[in-house]
């Protein structure tokens, strides 16, 4: 039960997060400042994440390693309020990453320790996030469209003071528990060079590399684009809710979807959603495909992700979990966010938003392709 309170809740801070960039922009900068700004912050993010998933594995500490992440990120996110000086964002936003970031695969881990062999039902628990983030996205959306953006910053100050709370609540990680109880207390600094043995994690990272190039880039100048558009909050609001309630009719029949499908065959299904989705937004750039393209979102994001962290759980150690999960955030969120934001920005301010997302279509396209000949030719290696 509290797991997925933590996820109805955490997944609140995200619906608030998603209004950042619209106050960057009401600073005044510029759609290349702002993908700079989210650049540098997962930049820094991509190479410290990695480094949380070790700590939780070689201390045995998933739980309270969780819990100084959300302290972390409640206590840097109300400070944005004190600024709009560039640089003290930026060094803001670097701050924030370091302790945001981690908080999602350092849950997973202990969601999947909780669960054991029943792996599959992931989704069933990831669902409450959607949940908690449709419910709240559409009202924020129309609550700052009257008031003041910069009011995302008490949000989710307030959503990650929750958040732990809930965490106290949960139980520790059963996995890491009986290695510590075997090792009798002996800390083992977790190897993250085993990893990178394993060609199944490996390739699958490239994969994500480079569809998060475009799923990153999406989340940074979408809200950008709608507002370009003619769109405002409210709108922006309404599509993001959209794309949640979709979310949510995957997340539900995900154990099922995992459990009947190939792994290949349920990636190929999601590259497609995601090329699918940025043709619509590049060739048609009005408000009923904001909210339509948003449906695609279920197949796309909902089931890329559902999909990918129980592929990380089943071809990885036990030992090497928690870091396992990060190493898959850093690329997700970091490296894939720094060349979505940063080639994003360049195209969007010189080209236009139409041109990036087709840009984004072609990239997912090859992306997809590549991956499914590689998962044809291993087949018989994929759990």
């Amino acid at each position: 039960m509290y797991f997925k309170v933590f996820n109805f809740i955490y997944y609140m801070t995200m619906a608030s997060k998603s209004f950042f960039n619209i106050h960057f922009s009401n600073l005044g900068y510029t759609s290349t400042q702002i993908g700079l700004i989210n650049s540098i912050a997962r930049g820094v993010a991509l190479l410290i994440l990695p480094f949380w998933g070790m700590a939780a594995d070689s201390l045995q500490a998933n739980k309270k390693i969780l819990q100084l992440a959300v302290v972390g990120a409640m206590i840097f996110s109300i400070m944005f309020l004190a600024t709009s000086n560039l640089v003290i964002i930026i060094i803001l936003m670097v701050l924030l990453a370091l302790f945001l970031n981690p908080i999602r695969p350092l849950y997973d881990n202990l969601l999947f320790s909780y669960l054991g062999d029943q792996g599959n039902r992931y989704g069933r628990y990831r669902l409450w996030g959607s949940i908690g983030y449709t419910l709240l996205v559409p009202l924020l959306g129309f609550f700052f469209e009257n008031t003041n953006v910069s009011n995302t910053f008490y949000v989710i100050s307030f959503l990650l003071f929750i958040t732990l709370l809930i965490s106290f609540k949960l139980p520790k990680n059963k996995v890491q528990q009986s290695i510590e109880e075997n090792n009798n207390n002996k800390k083992r600094f977790a190897n993250i060079g085993d990893l990178f043995k394993n060609k199944l994690f490996v390739v699958f990272l490239i994969y994500v590399f480079f569809m998060q190039i475009t799923m990153n880039g999406n989340l940074t100048y979408f809200p950008l684009y709608v507002l370009e558009y003619g769109g405002k909050e409210g709108l922006f609001g309404l599509t993001k809710m959209v794309g949640s309630i979709s979310e949510i009719l995957i997340l539900i029949f995900s154990d099922k979807i995992l459990d009947r499908f190939k792994i290949k065959h349920i990636f190929a299904v999601s590259s497609s959603a995601f090329v699918i989705r940025w043709i619509l937004l590049g060739l048609f750039p009005m408000k009923s495909i904001f909210l339509g393209s948003q449906v695609l979102h279920s197949l796309s994001f909902g089931l890329f992700y559902v999909t990918c962290v129980n592929f990380i759980n089943k071809v990885t150690k036990d030992e090497v979990k928690a870091t396992a999960q990060n190493v898959f955030t850093s690329v997700y969120i970091g490296l894939g966010s720094i060349f979505g934001n940063m080639v994003g920005g360049v195209i969007f301010d010189k080209l236009g938003g139409h041109i990036m997302y087709l840009t984004w279509s072609a990239l997912a396209f090859t992306a997809g392709i590549g991956y499914y000949i590689f998962l044809s030719k291993t087949e018989k290696r994929v759990v």
